[in-house]
This record gives structure tokens, sequence and C-alpha cells, in this order.
């Protein structure tokens, strides 16, 4: 079953992002650690963010990967690709911190890195030697980069999978990944890489679900869910606090998620669709830049006025994303394409044949 409208997927994406940028924009306002803030997760708002990006990556990336099946020299084709849509990016970034003495977050100072961290941090490998982000977001990267290695592999293994208890089996491997890292990182004494595999896990068996499960449930309860979504990590956060217990609510509300995505009806409304294609369009440059342009008009610019610096802000975090993606991302991604093609030998077809969702 072939599925042409993919708008669940960018609103998936836009929430994501937006909740980056929201949970960061109170922080850079400082009022991040306000009782009120702290109380009730506000902090866990960004990290959901992030959640719910790898739930969508390993999702599309699947959708991706059947794709290039189709046409044959699946992994060569896509491991291309993939460096030219995260690398180029990630590159700019990280020079325009150095260039710029931007810290990673919203710190009052900039730190040097060493040439080591500044290499690591190029090559998107900095979470194994447990080095500091050059740019704070960018810590997701490497786990994504990471996870790339293994996608086709999981690919070809879930393939096949077309039951609901298959799907279920899916998730708890990525438990036991993240339950044999984690211990082996404690016995062996390092920083455990793992620690999200459950979440992209989670990503994919909500794709084998997506390839026959029939949707029936309003896009109305899609929305709710998000916002259920939201609330629970919030009120998790304010009923338990730090505790260990916390994480396995996250999991089960992540797990809940990830077996409704596939059932719900596609949104209808043709301004929400237009707006969280646009939003998932541009997400990979929002993210990326939203805490240079943050520093830049809640720290440099903190002598003017808070509604000049808001203003400012606004301004530039609706339009460095698309300069970035117009004059950066697309042609990296183009070119990508053009070398996976050409590298497996894949004659180019102008046709596309099913519109995937932005990743």
């Amino acid at each position: 079953m072939i599925r042409r409208d993919h708008a669940n997927l960018d609103v998936l994406r836009s929430t994501a992002v937006l909740l980056v940028l929201l949970a960061h924009f109170i922080m850079a306002l400082g009022h991040l650690d306000d009782p009120l803030m702290t109380a009730w997760g506000v902090r866990q708002l960004a990290q959901l963010g992030v959640l719910i990006f790898f739930i969508h990556t390993s999702f599309v990336l699947m959708m991706s990967l059947e794709r290039l099946e189709n046409s044959g020299n699946i992994v060569g084709r896509f491991y291309i690709r993939r460096a030219f849509r995260i690398y180029p990016l990630a590159v700019l970034t990280v020079s325009a911190a150095l260039l710029f003495r931007i810290p990673p977050h919203f710190e009052p100072r900039y730190i040097e890195p060493t040439a080591a961290v500044l290499w690591q941090n190029l090559f998107l490998i900095q979470n194994l030697f447990q080095s500091p982000d050059i740019v704070g977001p960018m810590w997701s990267l490497p786990l994504e980069v990471q996870m790339y290695l293994v996608l086709p592999l999981l690919y070809f293994a879930a393939k096949r999978i077309l039951s609901y208890s298959g799907a279920l089996t899916i998730m708890a491997c990525g438990f036991v990944v993240w339950y044999v890292d984690s211990h082996a990182a404690r016995l062996f004494g390092y920083r455990a890489p793992l620690n999200y595999a459950p979440w992209f896990f989670m990503g994919i068996a909500a794709y084998r679900l997506y390839r026959f499960v029939t949707p029936n449930w309003s896009p109305v309860l899609y929305g709710l869910s998000l916002l259920l979504l939201v609330t629970l990590t919030c009120l998790t956060q304010r009923l338990m606090g730090d505790d260990y217990r916390a994480g396995w609510v996250s999991w089960a509300i992540g797990i809940f998620f990830a077996f409704a995505l596939p059932h719900f009806l596609e949104v209808r409304s043709q301004l929400m669709k237009r707006v969280s294609h646009a939003v998932a369009t541009y997400s990979y440059g929002i993210y990326l830049s939203h805490v240079p342009i943050m520093w830049l008009t809640f720290h440099k610019l903190s002598s003017q006025s808070l509604a000049l610096q808001i203003l400012l802000f606004l301004a530039l975090q609706a339009t460095v994303p698309i300069a970035l993606y117009h004059g950066l991302e697309k042609p990296m991604i183009e070119l990508g394409r053009r070398l996976g093609d050409m590298l497996g030998g894949h004659q180019p077809n102008s046709e596309v044949l099913e519109r995937l969702p932005a990743g």
C-alpha cells in the first residue's frame, strides 16, 4: 500500500523543531530555571523535540531505503545521500561558531575548542570521545549519523514484518540494544552511545505498521495525540522529577505514540499542510541556526530593548533557515543524489513517484 500524502509526518517534524525552538527561546530569555518552568518540565520539551526527531528520522529513512531498493544499489547510494544531507550545514555551523566565537548554548563566554574537539565535531563523532559540542544542538547529530550505519541492515531485517507482534518485536530489539550497551558502558567505563536506540526503533516499527495498517482515525485525534505527548512529558516531570521511573514513563508514551501514528488519517487542512511542510523543509536549518541567532539577538544585543531583540530574532529565524536551505542544503542534497546515482550505476528518473516528507 503506497500513500502519496505525508502531511502527518511533516506535522510531526515541524512539531519537533518548534518544541526545541520554544524551550531554547525561554532559556535565552532567562526564564527556563524559574520555579514554574522547572516544576512543569519546560526544559524537557527540547529533549522531547529531539526524541520526536529520532522517531521521524528512522521512519522517513526507511521509506527512502524502500524507494532506493526499488531502483537498485541501495546501501552505497543511501550513505552518499545522507552524507551530503547532514554534513555540509553541520560543517558551516561549526565554522560560524568558531569564526564569531559563539558559545555552545547561552554561556556568558566562549571557550576555544582544541584541534581534536574541532575535528571530532566536524566529523560528528564527538560523542564517542565524550567531547563537548561546539554548537549545543549538535549533540543529536552523531547519534543520527551512527544510526545511519546500521539502518540499511535494519531495513532488510524489518521489511518483511507485517504484524503488530512483529512491530512490537522491533521495539523490543531497541530496548535490548539499549540494555546491552548501557551495561557494557558501566562495565568498561565508556559513555553509552546507544541510549536513544529505543526511539529510533520506535520509528522503524511505526514504518512497518504504516505499510499494512489502513488508517481510519480522525486527524483531529492526531493533533490531540501530539498535544497529549507534550502534556504527559511535562506532567511526568512535575510528578516524578528526575526519578529513573520518569524514563520508563517516557518510553511508554513513545511506544504508544509510535503504534498510534500509522492509524491516523492525513491532515486535511491545506493551511496546516502548507505551513507544516514549510517548517519541516527548513527544520534542519532552524535546528542548527537558532542558537547562534539567539546568541546574537539576546546576548550580543542585550543592551537593546527586549521588543527589538524579539523582533530581530523572529526576522532572522524566519529568513536564515530559508537562505541556508536554498543556498546550501538543497544544492548539496541534489549533488548527493546525483553522485549516489552515478556511483551506483543508476540512471536518475525525472519523475517523482512519491513525495517523501522532509528529512
